[in-house]
């Protein structure tokens, strides 16, 4: 048996495997009754499926509506992992936002464990994908407000050891919900094979992630003599993107946000005789190799931004990130 946390505070307890054929049928319906009231206790405003319901005019207030509404959207899409689970395959189509014009066209997307791979097809009879995207380095949270739709997704996945965004939606709910419970399933999958011993406690938080913050700010060059542009910025776990316009398909750059053992420091504001930006509060990120200067439009940003930066820098590096801050330190 293994439980699944399906998103930020909901879990789902499964019968993974072979054990699936010994479930008796009231076992069935304690898991169901089990899933009901975890759902309803666990329910909060943090939860990426909880950005899919509409507003209720009240925060922290959830209508029974609502939840009706949202335990039928999760309830059905529990049987849809579970049928993954036992398949190791999804196949569907999703609207997928072009990275050139922004319009959103109807492709075709596979999910293959047995592959390890998530890809789209360009041409619904197209044989050869147009992106190929491995699991092991595939994220997905949900962007209804940043993509401007309901149920909209955000994919993620590292080309080249670079970030590629692809944001895409369904009309259906369930049909956004079970794609993102699908990478989950597959992801947890894959963990568990690369990571044989490791316990379930330690896979649950790799499944997907939500960034740890994202906004606009000011950002100047290297030489600190160019004037600062502004730009959309993400923080994801220890990378730091900015992109002209959030739903870009590539970040402009990324910096790596090591700990504060080898170096790293934020500082609040910007060094004397800093020229050429618009908004007034600075914070300054020192690295072993630069500074990199920004500036937020408000001191409430700036403070957020700190403490966003202060959380990773505290945070002791582990040993495949050093790999990472090597790769940004020869990246041409």
């Amino acid at each position: 048996m293994c439980r699944l946390f399906l998103t930020h505070g909901f879990s789902v307890t499964l019968i993974y495997g072979p054990m699936l054929h010994v479930l008796k049928p009231v076992k069935l319906l304690v898991i169901g009754v089990a899933l009901i009231i975890n759902m309803f206790v666990k329910l909060d405003e943090s939860s990426q499926v909880n950005s899919l319901l509409p507003p209720t005019g009240q925060k922290n207030n959830c209508l029974w509506s609502d939840c009706t509404c949202f335990l039928s959207l999760y309830l059905c899409s529990c049987f849809t992992l579970m049928a993954l689970l036992l398949s190791g395959y999804r196949e569907g189509f999703l609207w997928k936002r072009g990275r050139d014009n922004g319009q959103f066209l109807s492709r075709k997307f596979i999910l293959s464990e047995r592959e390890c791979v998530l890809k789209y097809f360009n041409k619904h009879d197209a044989r050869e994908p147009k992106a190929i995207m491995k699991i092991n380095t595939v994220n997905a949270t949900f962007q209804p407000t940043k993509i401007g739709v309901a149920h909209g997704l955000q994919i993620t996945y590292l080309k080249d050891n670079s970030t590629r965004n692809i944001f895409v939606y369904h009309e259906d709910g369930k049909e956004i919900v079970d794609w993102f419970n699908a990478i989950r399933a597959a992801r947890f999958h894959y963990l568990q094979v690369a990571f044989p011993g490791a316990a379930q406690s330690e896979l649950l938080p790799k499944l997907t992630r939500n960034y740890i913050k994202e906004g606009y700010m000011e950002k100047t060059g290297p030489k600190h003599t160019e004037g600062f542009k502004r730009r959309w910025f993400t923080m994801d776990d220890r990378r730091l993107m900015y992109f002209k316009d959030p739903q870009d398909a590539y970040a402009r750059g990324e910096v790596f946000i090591g700990c504060k053992d080898n170096k790293y420091t934020v500082l609040s504001g910007l060094p004397a005789n800093t020229q050429g930006y618009h908004w007034q509060f600075g914070i300054t990120i020192v690295t072993p190799d630069r500074k990199f200067l920004f500036a937020c439009e408000t001191e409430e940003d700036q403070k957020d931004w700190i403490a966003a930066f202060q959380s990773v820098i505290n945070r002791p590096m582990l040993p495949q990130e050093y790999a990472v801050e090597a790769y940004f330190k020869h990246k041409p």
